[in-house]
Parts: structure tokens; C-alpha cells; sequence
């Protein structure tokens, strides 16, 4: 026998065969479900008000007074209802995936969408899920339907806010500046960039880590997946691809829990910025002097020393020795290495002007550029803290100081 829901109208109706008709029926024993009755032509009809099984034996009577007994079994049920009253908010090109859910009635449930419409990207399944990658965002009504065993239908009016998606700056790592160039190192400060602070520690840098990736699309429309140095929710270190076109690049970071985050960058041939010791783009620089001595000797050290009072790194005089010795000056910095030629980087120390002996990739460090000065001028013996100034294909770098006794 069909079952039946509490709350839900039931009706069935008994048949019989043989005999004299017509037929007269009966309770001969057990109950029916409380809010149902059985009526004399045969028709079990009412809305059940008790959720459980329900045993009882009907008797059908001929106008011979011929009997026949069946037992029956008539299962009750809650009424069905969808249980899922909201939903939460998706983001314009970030995964979305939620399970409607039901209760009541007799599964399986099947779901349908009844009137309004999904976000373009996002479909219904008739399993009750929801799915796919918002493409606008919006406030989107639409009514689902679900469906029992029985035909017995449940609706429920539902909505999906679609975000747009969250916002990302993306900067030079060394100085930065908002201007970066390809096989650049580049900084992008957000929020929910990444699941856990995770420290990328192999090589060849990963392009995806963590869960976390960087795309860059390019003016030609090309988009390329970045090497990434550093993850953190807040904090994406990565490099610009190498072939990356100039121009208008759009910056496409996806997190491990699909938050996808957005943000624009200008990119030049080159955008020179050099590092400094506390990593801020100012103050001392993050270089090497190498004495180089007779004989062949060479040693080195650095232009900055950590300070015990304000823990930040300060500049630390250099000493260019006897006239028999040479000094050279080893800067290191980022989006360098494409210049056009050597003879248009240029460099001053102070007021004076100072060999640029290289200026390109360091063979070492994923996105590192490398600029050699010197010899230094021996003119600049006791000038005491100057400015460093940088210049690349009439692009001056971020000023930054030495001191020289």
C-alpha cells in the first residue's frame, strides 16, 4: 500500500474481485493511522496525523455476505519539506558548490529548479546540488522543487548573492612601485590569498603551492601561470612569467578554498628597483663591497649592520683602502635584465659617477637581478652617507644610501 505523510492529503482505494458485487468493506481488525478512515466503498482517505507503521486487516463483504480479509501495511511519514532556508554568498569566478537538503516524505528525493534563474556559470542538478563558477555577480531568486517516491512535491523560495571578487595590489617586491617588468619579482598584498603561511622551499619554483596559484594575463591576451616564492593569506611573492607582453596585465590569484582575488598591473620593458636591507625599498641598500686586494686576494662585506637598539638594519661605513686596492659595489634588485643595453644604465654615488661594469639576471635566484659598480672613485673617500641612484633606460630606481669613510 502507498505510503503517506502527515499533513498531506491520502486517498486509496481497495478493489476486489469475484463474488457478487457490490462490494461492502470493513475494519476487521488493527487500526489505521490516526486521521485516516475507511470508508464502505473501500477508500482509505484523510490526512494522516502520526508518523509510523500502521498493521491492520480490512474485510470486503459480498451481497451473499461472502468475506475476504487482507492485512495491509500503510507506512507514515513526516510531511516533506525542504530544510535548507539559505544560502550562502559566491564570488564572481570562484567555485561554488552547495547541497540542497530535504526531510520527510520518502526518498529518493528528486530536485528541480521551478521558476527564476542561476547565475550564468551555475547549474542544479537534480540531486539537490547547486555547482559551478558564478560569471556575474548579483542577487539571484529562483524557486526550487523537490520531489519524493510518491509524486509528493515541497518548494522553497532560495537566493544567491554572486560578490565580485575580492581585490589584490600588486607591487614591485623590491621598492614597490605599482610599475613592474617581466621576469620581475612582484608582491601581491590581499586577503584570503592563501589557506596557511607556507614558505616555498623547492626548486624549480612551483607554479601551484599549497593550493594557491597566480595567473597573468597579458595584453596579447595570454595568460601564463606565475613561479611563486612566498604564500601567506595576506601575501603572494611571485614572478612575472618570462614572455610575459607589456602593457595592461590583469593579476588572477586563486586560493586553496577557491577565493579568487583580482588586481591590474602596468608592465614596461623594465621597471628598475633595487633592494634594501629592511626589505622596504629605502635606507640602506642590501649590497656587497668586495675589496678586491694584490695578489688576487678578494674579500667582502656587507653596506648594512642590524642595529641592537632598533633591530632595523643601518648602513655600515666602508673603508676603500690603500690606492693599491680596488672596491666594488654589488647591487641587487629587479626588473633590470631587460634593458636595452649596458651603456644606458648608469649609476652616481653621491655627486659622482661610477662604472656600471654589469647589470642584468643573477644566475642564482629565481627573478634577482644583479648590478656591478667600480672600481669605486677614489674621490669618494670620506664622503659619509650618500644617496645610490640608479638609472635604467631613463627610468631612475628607488634611491637608497652607503656610507664610505
Amino acid at each position: 500500500m502507498p505510503s503517506g505523510s502527515t499533513g498531506t492529503s491520502y486517498a486509496q482505494s481497495l478493489s476486489a474481485s469475484g463474488g457478487m458485487q457490490p462490494y461492502s468493506w470493513s475494519l476487521a481488525s488493527g487500526g489505521l493511522p490516526p486521521g485516516l478512515t475507511l470508508s464502505g466503498g473501500g477508500v482509505i482517505s484523510g490526512i494522516p496525523t502520526s508518523v509510523g507503521t500502521f498493521n491492520f486487516t480490512v474485510r470486503v463483504t459480498d451481497t451473499s455476505s461472502a468475506t475476504a480479509t487482507q492485512v495491509f501495511i500503510l507506512s507514515v511519514s513526516h510531511a516533506l519539506a525542504i530544510t535548507t532556508v539559505s544560502l550562502p554568498p559566491g564570488k564572481v569566478g570562484a567555485v561554488y558548490s552547495q547541497t540542497l537538503a530535504a526531510a520527510g516524505g520518502h526518498p529518493p528525493y528528486t530536485w528541480s529548479l521551478r521558476t527564476g534563474a542561476l547565475a550564468a556559470g551555475l547549474s542544479f542538478s537534480s540531486l539537490g546540488t547547486i555547482s559551478g563558477t558564478p560569471a556575474n555577480s548579483g542577487t539571484f531568486p529562483f524557486t526550487v522543487q523537490v520531489a519524493d517516491s510518491t509524486s509528493t512535491i515541497a518548494m522553497q523560495v532560495l537566493s544567491i548573492v554572486v560578490m565580485l571578487t575580492n581585490a589584490v595590489s600588486n607591487v614591485s617586491a623590491a621598492n614597490y612601485a605599482a610599475t613592474l617588468a617581466p621576469e620581475s619579482i612582484a608582491a601581491a598584498f590581499g586577503t584570503d590569498l592563501a589557506t596557511s603561511a607556507m614558505p616555498v622551499t623547492t626548486l624549480p619554483l612551483p607554479t601551484a603551492f599549497n593550493g594557491t596559484t597566480v595567473k597573468v594575463k597579458d595584453s596579447a591576451g595570454v595568460e601564463r601561470l606565475a613561479p611563486l616564492f612566498f604564500v601567506v593569506p595576506t601575501q603572494v611573492n611571485y614572478e612575472i612569467p618570462t614572455g610575459t607582453a607589456t602593457g595592461r596585465a590583469t593579476i588572477t590569484i586563486t586560493s586553496g578554498d577557491g577565493t579568487v582575488s583580482t588586481g591590474i598591473i602596468t608592465l614596461t620593458p623594465v621597471a628598475p628597483a633595487l633592494f634594501s636591507a629592511n626589505g622596504d625599498g629605502q635606507g640602506p641598500a642590501a649590497a656587497v663591497a668586495i675589496h678586491a686586494k694584490p695578489g688576487g686576494v678578494q674579500t667582502h662585506e656587507f653596506l648594512a649592520v642590524l642595529d641592537s637598539t632598533s633591530h632595523k638594519f643601518v648602513v655600515s661605513a666602508i673603508d676603500l683602502g690603500p690606492a693599491d686596492q680596488q672596491v666594488f659595489v654589488l647591487l641587487f634588485g629587479s626588473g633590470i635584465r631587460g634593458r636595452t643595453s649596458l651603456a644606458n644604465v648608469t649609476a652616481a654615488i653621491g655627486d659622482v659617477a661610477v662604472p656600471v661594469a654589469y647589470a642584468g639576471a643573477q644566475e642564482t635566484f629565481v627573478g634577482l637581478d644583479q648590478i656591478n659598480l667600480g672600481p669605486m672613485p677614489r674621490s669618494l673617500i670620506g664622503a659619509g652617507v650618500v644617496n645610490v641612484i640608479l638609472t635604467v633606460d631613463n627610468q631612475t630606481a628607488n634611491t637608497l644610501q652607503m656610507d664610505i669613510k
